[in-house]
């Protein structure tokens, strides 16, 4: 890949399929699978499932873009200020909003929150803010969003997730179908899908309750 500016930093959890892109002077570039909306270019490129040379998301420069995550056909992107905008499928809500977006778009049950970090997994996400709380929406059919109600199968809105209330959160991340997140004072507690024990509490149940490590993990 050519480009002419120098690359800052690199967005995580990058699907193979979909690189939506580096992070070059703090403005995002994108390319990679196109069909879903997740490489937020708008309608100009309705006619291409596939963006082989990087380009410019619908996104104006004025916002310079902090951090970005990408699901399977979503995409999430934090600003300088804290804002969070999403756009790709939305089938499950894990945009924030009540629809698909082939354009970036504030996930406005975010805005009084200044958001430090976001993760993505396959139908859901994950916030946490400057003040270590823990936010998620989506697809929540393996418990993955870790709300303790078996209620709903899908969140369009994000919610807080109040299990963690008493704990601060400084890192987290988001797996195909499950969650995990690290506290100040160094515990791990994850939630969700469990088939394949990634859990890690030696059983292959799946848990909408957070499971806390019984020993510290080293930063």
């Amino acid at each position: 890949v050519s480009l002419t500016m120098e690359v800052k930093d690199e967005p995580n959890n990058s699907d193979l399929s979909s690189l939506p892109a580096a992070l070059i002077e703090k403005r995002m570039y994108c390319w990679g699978q196109a069909d879903n909306g997740e490489l937020g270019l708008g309608t100009a490129y309705d006619q291409q499932s596939v963006i082989i040379s990087p380009v410019a998301p619908d996104f104006p420069l004025s916002r310079a873009v902090k951090h970005v995550s990408c699901g399977r056909f979503h995409t999430l992107v934090i600003t300088e200020s804290g804002q969070v905008y999403s756009c790709g499928n939305n089938e499950f809500g894990q945009l924030g909003h009540d629809k698909d977006n082939k354009s970036l778009n504030s996930v406005n049950g975010l805005s009084q929150y200044v958001i430090t970090h976001v993760a993505t997994g396959l139908w859901h996400s994950l916030a946490l803010n400057d003040c270590g709380e823990v936010f998620t929406w989506g697809g929540d059919t393996h418990g993955q969003l870790g709300l303790e109600s078996a209620d709903k199968k899908s969140q369009s809105i994000p919610k807080r997730v109040k299990g963690l209330a008493s704990v601060s959160v400084v890192q987290a991340c988001a797996g195909y179908s499950h969650c995990l997140v690290l506290t100040s004072t160094g515990e791990l507690y994850t939630w969700g899908n469990n088939e394949y024990g990634q859990m890690g509490i030696n059983n292959s149940k799946k848990s909408q309750k957070h499971v806390e490590f019984s020993h510290n993990i080293v930063d």
